[in-house]
């Protein structure tokens, strides 16, 4: 209790000891890279300002007990920030890139956020859009009920940071490094790329993950992604037309899309089996498989020679058959469907070869054989009938073998 009271104390201290300048007084101290203890929250911030290579400790953008503050077209390129407050900011066109920003704070109030969202959820404006946090260092900050579109954090490394009840779409996190301990508790996260993202230590779930689907899974909306990052994405001031995507380029990435969704639901499953989130994890095992099928026919379509082609497609066919008959080990009703219609498909071929037999007794009959039991009373059975049985009680025990694997990894993960 004294501890909290000691740093309320100190917090309280900071802001009042915070000075309220000017923008020329502003642009006086930009000229001397350091900026410490001031209260910017009473000037224009959408004109273009250069913070770059600027040391920023104690400043104050906005406020958390304030109205929605628009900043735009800032600079912080290569910059320090430490304690540095944007909350109830909506952040637009701002570049982060290189920059160090360490125990600031980026969220959004939660009766400003309820202004901002429609009854049925539908985002009206995002508070952080198309900004730039490439090859920065995200260290203790609080993005809290931030909505944030189009923004890129791409070789970010990511510290001890909260996304707790964020909106996150069509936002780039190529090897974006989280580790130690990040926050998504609520955090939606849709159309965004986590290809080669590396999560160590952060608490990110299944339900994160908007639909239960990500970017490279939707064709379209991939489309709609590269395009709008390569040709008007954060950071980009180019208008010449060697930025803009050529088709056979496009299209060859669109079609690498499988291979990416694989690569990153294995990583996704990785991490959820190390944190022991093993559901999720089977989630992800099962979504992987699947997207490696889909890789492996296009790899079919480019593939030139009749041996690789052999190859590719025994690997396809292996993939759907377990699918469709195990769920890849992960499905227990697949497995009792599987079992049911090899009773049914074998009973009636013991009924097409024993036509004097009723139905309802070759269902019988093709029921023990698959519990490797014979009927005693049966004196003499035919040799193709005999090869019938073997042949049943083999597909039966490796059936009933795998559905007791399914069974017992279900109580161990579950």
């Amino acid at each position: 209790m004294h501890q909290c009271a000691f740093k309320k104390l100190v917090f309280i201290k900071k802001n009042t000891s915070m000075k309220k300048i000017d923008i020329k007084q502003l642009k006086q101290l930009i000229s001397t890279k350091v900026l410490e203890n001031i209260d910017l929250t009473d000037i224009d911030l959408n004109s273009i300002i250069d913070f770059s290579s600027c040391v920023l400790k104690n400043v104050l953008f906005s406020k958390k007990q304030g109205k929605l503050k628009l900043i735009s077209n800032i600079n912080f390129n290569n910059a320090k920030l430490t304690n540095v407050q944007f909350d109830n900011s909506v952040l637009l066109n701002v570049d982060f890139t290189n920059a160090l920003v360490k125990k600031c704070s980026f969220q959004i109030d939660d009766k400003v956020l309820e202004s901002i969202i429609q009854k049925d959820d539908k985002i009206i404006k995002p508070t952080i859009a198309k900004v730039t946090f490439a090859k920065s260092k995200i260290d203790r900050c609080r993005f809290r009920n931030s909505i944030i579109d189009w923004s890129d954090f791409r070789y970010a490394e990511i510290t001890n940071t909260t996304f707790e009840n964020s909106r996150i779409n069509f936002c780039d996190f190529y090897r974006t490094h989280f580790h130690k301990i990040n926050i998504f508790k609520k955090a939606l996260i849709s159309n965004s790329s986590l290809n080669y993202t590396l999560f160590e230590g952060t608490i990110i779930r299944k339900e994160n993950i908007v639909s239960g689907t990500i970017l490279q899974e939707n064709r379209e909306n991939y489309r709609i992604f590269l395009v709008e990052w390569k040709e008007r994405g954060p950071g980009i001031r180019r208008t010449d037309a060697n930025e803009m995507w050529e088709p056979k380029k496009l299209e060859k990435e669109l079609n690498e899309m499988h291979g990416h969704a694989e690569n990153i639901y294995k990583n996704l499953n990785g991490n959820w089996i190390s944190n022991g989130f093993f559901s999720d994890a089977n989630w992800a095992y099962v979504k992987a498989k699947r997207k490696e099928r889909e890789r492996l026919k296009n790899n079919l379509i480019e593939a030139d020679d009749l041996k690789q082609k052999l190859k590719i497609r025994s690997k396809i066919s292996g993939n759907y058959f377990c699918d469709i008959t195990f769920g890849y080990g992960e499905s227990i009703s697949k497995i009792i469907r599987t079992y049911v219609a090899l009773i049914i498909i074998f009973g009636l071929i013991i009924h097409f070869l024993e036509s004097n037999n009723s139905i309802f007794d070759s269902f019988i009959k093709s029921l023990l054989n698959m519990v490797a039991q014979t009927n005693s009373t049966i004196d003499y059975i035919p040799f193709e009938i005999t090869i019938l049985n073997i042949v049943q009680s083999s597909i039966g025990i490796i059936l009933t073998g795998i559905f007791g694997f399914i069974i017992a990894n279900r109580i161990r993960h579950q």
